[in-house]
């Protein structure tokens, strides 16, 4: 990711908002088995947080 972010800036963040995207499509039918609303998206929500703040 680090040669990504240094050869281009638009190309990394385009990956994270589309990393996003999909984290996001796959947590909805996992809070409907789980049972608690929006548990998995918030998981998967910080999980990706704490990548980028590692990133940083």
């Amino acid at each position: 990711m680090k040669k990504l972010y240094e050869k281009n800036e638009l190309a990394f963040a385009i990956t994270w908002i589309a990393v996003y995207c999909v984290l996001h499509s796959l947590a909805n039918p996992l809070n409907e088995k789980i049972g608690i609303p929006y548990m998995a998206s918030a998981v998967f929500c910080v999980l990706q947080a704490m990548l980028l703040f590692l990133f940083i």
